[in-house]
């Protein structure tokens, strides 16, 4: 009979073979948000990304800002997108895109008054001579 509560008790169908243990990889994780470090742009490159996602990764030595973004299909090829890094002092930022500026004049009350009598004036002229023709034709 066996003894269940005896932690040294000899199985007879237990097979001694030795458990395969695979080679401990260095894992790269993937950090939530923020950005990666990275020494140079082959580093970002070689780094592994998971589809759906895109990363950042800054590269200090080299000033320079990596952006890595994989498809939805694991078969998809990463696309890389590179940015240069570089210090602005406040008052340094100016806008990418500028309309350019004209000459703008405006008219004062007076004036746009002086013309709204003109037309006017012409509104009365005209009436006349289609007044005039009219009694002709009659």
């Amino acid at each position: 009979m066996a003894n269940y509560f005896n932690p040294y008790q000899f199985n007879p169908y237990a097979v001694n073979v030795p458990q395969y243990q695979q080679p401990i990889q260095q894992q790269q994780t993937v950090q939530q948000g923020g950005y990666i470090n990275v020494s140079s742009e082959q580093e970002a490159i070689n780094y592994p990304i998971a589809p759906n996602t895109s990363l950042i990764f800054i590269d200090w030595s080299n000033k320079k800002v990596y952006e890595k973004t994989k498809g939805i299909s694991p078969s998809d090829v990463p696309m890389m997108k590179v940015y240069n890094l570089t210090d602005v002092t406040k008052g340094e930022i100016k806008p990418e895109h500028t309309k350019p500026t004209k000459d703008i004049e405006y008219a004062e009350k007076s004036e746009i008054k002086a013309i709204y009598g003109e037309i006017d004036g012409i509104k009365a002229q005209i009436e006349k001579l289609t007044a005039k023709k009219g009694k002709k034709d009659e």
